[in-house]
């Protein structure tokens, strides 16, 4: 994540655009006097490079998700309160906010929110109780589709997608419980 550009523009690569990283094992960039705890992983997805950053701060969990070498939007996802899963109203997982960016499509839109649900009920569950809500900042390369709608627009998840997303989170469950550890690095 060395690279990453905060003041970016969507679906534009950086001019210092590296290879692909050949490496699919996560290395931790937490230093041994680092407050925050933290995990990173580099590697490609149907040959993109890809990068993958989680921090852990007291009052959230901050993931990054990119193929672009930037944070292309960030959204907040809040864990469910348990009183409106009482109400006869649809059970929803989080609370999605849209903090800072704009996907660069309705369908692209669609898919940041997707990863911000599924993201944010991953570290939900692992949470519990103690449940805090996820910034996920996300940017990712968007794949032509065959369909589009009414107005041109691209609509559906192509097979390179679905990979991409299962890669990534498959990545995330797999780098374990950085957040459930958390209590360690908090002062009361």
């Amino acid at each position: 994540m060395a690279n990453l550009d905060l003041a970016s523009t969507p679906n534009t690569l950086p001019a210092s655009t590296s290879a692909p990283p050949t490496s699919a094992q996560p290395s931790s960039s937490s230093s041994s006097s680092s407050i925050i705890p933290t995990w990173q992983s580099s590697f490609a997805i149907e040959q993109i490079p890809t990068e993958i950053l989680v921090q852990v701060f007291t009052d959230r969990v901050m993931i990054v998700v990119t193929q672009l070498g930037r944070i292309g939007s960030l959204v907040r996802s809040l864990p469910f309160d348990a009183f409106l899963s009482s109400l006869p109203l649809p059970h929803p997982a989080s609370t999605l906010t849209t903090l800072l960016g704009v996907a660069p499509s309705a369908r692209a839109t669609s898919l940041y929110e997707l990863y911000a649900h599924h993201l944010g009920a991953i570290v939900f569950n692992s949470l519990g109780e103690e449940a805090k809500p996820v910034v996920l900042g996300i940017a990712l390369k968007e794949f032509p589709t065959r369909q589009a709608d009414s107005e041109g627009e691209h609509v559906g998840v192509g097979g390179r997608e679905r990979n991409v997303f299962r890669e990534v989170l498959n990545r995330i469950v797999e780098q374990g419980t950085i957040w459930e550890n958390v209590s360690f690095y908090m002062v009361v």
